[in-house]
């Protein structure tokens, strides 16, 4: 599926303003993100502290973001990240920066309202942990040192599990419940 964006010969007045007519179709639009780099999307839904849902033409897309893991479902903090994401961007307008797609097909993606880096404001605030696996950013890796430093959202914990940890264990089939009571 392939998303073209062709001008045509006619042009089209919207706001006052001349614009060339454009043919968008939208077929796997996911897999063709980076063509719209330069627009702003709004966001329709928050899955949890590092994953959400932007609309383009019409179509829900879900993207993960870059750098950071969030608590997963069933996590001490779980809701409190994702009320403090939702608290940043839903029902805002973001620029996104497609960075890759995983392995589960999402696209990994650098996230902006207006010049905010939402990444570094989850990590600021210690909503999320620094994925160090996939991002060596040392800027990030500071934001949660300090975080940490200055017990700030799950750091306030005495010993927070990461999410990469209990996914492991997961795997693993043996059960978390008893880690968070």
């Amino acid at each position: 599926m392939i998303i073209t964006c062709q001008p045509e010969p006619e042009e089209k007045i919207i706001d006052k303003r001349i614009l060339p007519k454009k043919e968008i179709k939208t077929e796997n639009i996911e897999d063709n993100i980076n063509i719209f780099k330069d627009s702003l999307y709004k966001v329709i839904g928050v899955g949890d502290g590092d994953t959400y849902d932007i609309l383009v033409n019409k179509t829900k897309v879900r993207l993960r973001m870059n750098a950071i893991d969030a608590p997963e479902r069933g996590m001490p903090y779980y809701q409190v990240s994702k009320k403090h994401l939702s608290e940043l961007i839903f029902k805002k307008m973001v620029k996104v920066e497609v960075i890759e797609t995983d392995r589960y097909d999402r696209k990994i993606v650098n996230t902006y309202l207006d010049t905010l880096d939402i990444s570094a404001e989850m990590l600021k605030s210690g909503m999320a942990w620094h994925y160090k696996k996939y991002n060596q950013n040392k800027t990030y890796a500071q934001f949660e040192i300090d975080a940490k430093i200055n017990k700030r959202g799950l750091w306030h914990d005495k010993s927070p599990i990461a999410p990469w940890e209990i996914r492991k264990i997961r795997r693993s089939g043996q059960s978390t419940k008893d880690l968070f009571e």
